[in-house]
């Protein structure tokens, strides 16, 4: 999937066992889509590009542990940032927290991408 032109994005939106910047080796791990909903970031701060081989491929870590992570996946700024990463990327994958107590909206942004 990788080796392809295909602009690709990792999103770890995992808030409460974030990966993603562990395994991808991520330097800044206090930066990620945590901060870019909280208003704190513009998107380009917090993506990443861990594989210097792979130029179209971009991960966005979870960044620091927000005390509510639900009330950020349900926020119009989350489902914003969905449709932007659906324009921007060709590819998306999407990994998230398995929380049954995750309202309707939270598990429905998957299905953007």
């Amino acid at each position: 999937m990788l080796k392809t032109v295909k602009k690709t994005l990792l999103l770890d939106a995992d808030m409460r066992r974030p990966r993603v910047d562990k395994i991808m080796k991520i330097k800044n791990k206090n930066l990620g889509l945590v901060n870019y909903l909280m208003r704190k970031v513009s998107l380009e701060k917090v993506l990443a590009k861990p594989v210097a081989s792979l130029p179209n491929f971009d991960v966005l870590p979870a960044g620091v542990l927000p005390p509510n992570p639900t009330s950020l996946l349900t926020s119009n700024e989350f489902l914003e940032l969905l449709q932007t990463l659906k324009e921007r990327y060709e590819k998306n994958n999407y990994r998230s927290t398995s929380y049954y107590g995750c309202p309707p909206r939270c598990a429905n942004s998957s299905q953007i991408f």
